[in-house]
């Protein structure tokens, strides 16, 4: 929004650009994704007037989003719950994988019945099968011990987390520590 109302001068020495203003967050900001589709189709004829067709469709889609779980925004210098003393953005780091496959089959097979010299009819007779799969899952981090226990806290053992404690909030300043977005 500063960017947008030309008021994004006093930020890290006026280098906020809209050509870097989305890389922020580093290599957080990303998706990585793996698109796969496939469609085979055959036709025959099995006789004059007689056609079949056999269709098949693959559709498999993933998606594997870094996202930021309590996201703070970009915070003042100032601002009491800013620990860095910059311009700065604070996020909890988490992952989600998402899949999304589809199958799809279809069967049709045509008649053509010529009634005159300039007109037939046509007579279509088919079905479609179609099978579809969708699936989330979210992934978080937690804080652990130096033998690798994940930390626990018993005065909250019904929460969502079943007493796990979320690493904290991570903090990085705009003029360093996120993969040099702003040369």
């Amino acid at each position: 929004m500063l960017l947008a109302q030309g008021r994004a001068a006093d930020l890290i020495g006026g280098k906020l650009s809209w050509s870097n203003v989305d890389s922020l967050k580093g290599n957080w900001l990303a998706r990585l994704h793996d698109v796969r589709f496939m469609t085979v189709s055959t036709e025959t004829h099995l006789a004059r007037h007689i056609a079949a067709q056999l269709r098949f469709a693959r559709d498999d889609w993933k998606n594997f989003p870094r996202a930021d779980d309590g996201d703070t925004g970009l915070r003042r210098p100032n601002d009491s719950t800013n620990p860095t003393g910059k311009w700065a953005l604070g996020y909890r780091a988490a992952t989600q994988e998402q899949r999304q496959e589809q199958k799809a089959y279809r069967a049709t097979v045509t008649a053509d019945f010529p009634l005159t010299r300039f007109t037939q009819n046509q007579l279509i007779v088919g079905g479609d099968a179609k099978r579809s799969i969708d699936e989330l899952w979210p992934r978080r981090f937690y804080l652990a011990d130096a033998g690798g226990n994940i930390l626990v806290n018993a005065a909250t053992r019904t929460n969502a987390e079943a007493s796990r404690t979320l690493s904290p909030v991570q903090w990085h300043s705009l003029d360093e520590n996120l993969d040099d977005p702003i040369n």
